[in-house]
């Protein structure tokens, strides 16, 4: 048997515009984690006590439309299997423990690391960074999603660690490991209202469609501040926070765009920014998950009081960096 620690992700930067290859974004992987065990097998077993998922090779073919998590698994695995083209066995168990990312749902990427999970049961000799596992991850992930997604929640719970990210159209995407960088004081807060990737993309598209010269302009500015914020990371740590401040000011011009409630009230940037920090949605607008930066351990303190004043909670997680 074989164990991987697989780590739920939030992005920093980059959001929605990563979509489009060439347009980078900044993830953190965080602390909170899907820990596999994978073993081979005479038949097919995946078993997510958290997920209350018990599945073999007979429920596989089952109509399983009233279990919405069961049904992904399955969906997720089939798609595996086409890519492959053939079926393999394995037993895969997805332990619970206090940091389990299946546990609750947060917006951390759980079925993002399920995927390189899966893939790894699948290719059990590849080595873990194995390129063949993350290849086989993100397709079947699109592959679910329709084709919809970036990839950069899938190759940051491959790669284990926060990384600057972009899509090169088709192969294996653009990716580096991220160092902690100094003076960096980070907290994540919850909105208490989980977002779906798929509805959040598809409001994008059709924004896209409708209204493609705003859109444009929001991506290309997404990627400056990005690249600024990748080339000046490792220095001091109130440059990254100016430009995740700038980024989540241009996230409050989407939503904007799409008629949608500013995801953060001013009234709460204001503050953030007289305490010396910044509070910034991660990933989809309108729930799931805040960044909170600051540019001191006393800042940070203030800034996640000025949070929970406003009715976020904070959560026990931390970024988990690798790079030099």
């Amino acid at each position: 048997m074989i164990f991987r620690e697989i780590p739920g992700k939030l992005f920093l930067m980059g959001e929605y515009a990563v979509m489009k290859p060439g347009h980078p974004a900044l993830v953190l992987a965080v602390d909170r984690t899907l820990r596999a065990g994978i073993s081979e097998n005479e038949g097919i077993r995946i078993e997510i006590p958290s997920w209350k998922v018990d599945l073999d090779a007979e429920n596989l073919e089952r109509d399983n439309s009233e279990n919405p998590r069961l049904q992904f698994v399955c969906r997720l695995l089939e798609a595996m299997f086409l890519r492959l083209g053939e079926r393999r066995s394995f037993h895969l168990v997805v332990e619970p423990h206090s940091r389990d990312l299946a546990g609750r749902d947060l917006g951390l990427g759980t079925s993002s690391a399920l995927s390189v999970a899966l893939a790894q049961a699948l290719l059990l000799k590849e080595k873990r960074d194995s390129t063949r596992i993350l290849a086989l991850a993100l397709g079947a992930h699109q592959d679910v999603q329709e084709g919809k997604g970036s990839g950069a929640d899938v190759t940051t719970a491959w790669a284990g660690r926060s990384i600057y990210y972009e899509r090169v159209g088709q192969g294996v995407p653009k990716f580096s490991l991220l160092a902690q960088p100094r003076d960096f004081h980070f907290a994540a807060a919850f909105s208490g209202v989980s977002q779906r990737t798929a509805s959040a993309v598809k409001a994008f598209d059709q924004l896209e469609a409708t209204r493609p010269l705003p859109v444009g302009r929001f991506c290309q500015r997404s990627a400056r501040l990005v690249t600024q914020a990748f080339d000046s990371w490792g220095s001091r740590g109130l440059s990254t926070l100016r430009h995740v401040e700038s980024a989540g000011k241009l996230m409050g011009e989407l939503a904007k765009l799409l008629n949608a409630d500013a995801p953060v009230p001013e009234f709460l940037l204001a503050a953030a920014q007289i305490g010396g920090g910044v509070i910034k949605p991660s990933g989809s607008l309108g729930g799931d998950c805040y960044c909170l930066l600051a540019n001191s351990g006393d800042n940070l303190e203030r800034v996640k009081k000025m949070a929970q004043g406003a009715g976020y909670e904070i959560l026990d997680l931390k970024p988990v960096f690798g790079g030099r």
